[in-house]
């Protein structure tokens, strides 16, 4: 048996899944209003409606007019993205004397990075 539905409460604050993201875009294309997609995907309806802000992307139609459209691989991209910037900050970020001391001896004395370590 699978315990990818142990939990009948949803957990807040969770990021919107690729699936997700999916099934939105799915679901407008057939024309349903925001607040029938969150109901759906058991969301609240701000979250689709700022989901759809964020990823309305302009297509080009075969007569060459702009369309406005919401995309789910733009959506996925954006969170993956903005992923990459999470994480701890660099140790020698807070010690000044020590990361001017690693830029003189690399640039002045023209030591290579790993010298500089030893």
């Amino acid at each position: 048996m699978s315990q990818d539905y142990y939990n009948i409460n949803e957990r807040k604050g969770k990021h919107l899944t690729e699936r997700e993201r999916y099934t939105i875009e799915t679901l407008l294309q057939d024309g349903k209003a925001p607040s029938e997609i969150a109901l759906k995907l058991g969301r609240h309806k701000r979250t689709i409606e700022r989901e759809v802000k964020r990823c309305t992307v302009k297509l080009l139609n075969s007569d060459l007019t702009y369309r406005d459209q919401y995309c789910a691989d733009a959506g996925q991209r954006i969170r993956d993205e903005k992923g990459k910037n999470k994480g701890p900050d660099l140790k020698i970020g807070n010690d000044h004397k020590l990361a001017q001391h690693i830029e003189d001896r690399i640039i002045k004395d023209e030591y290579s990075p790993d010298a500089v370590i030893g």
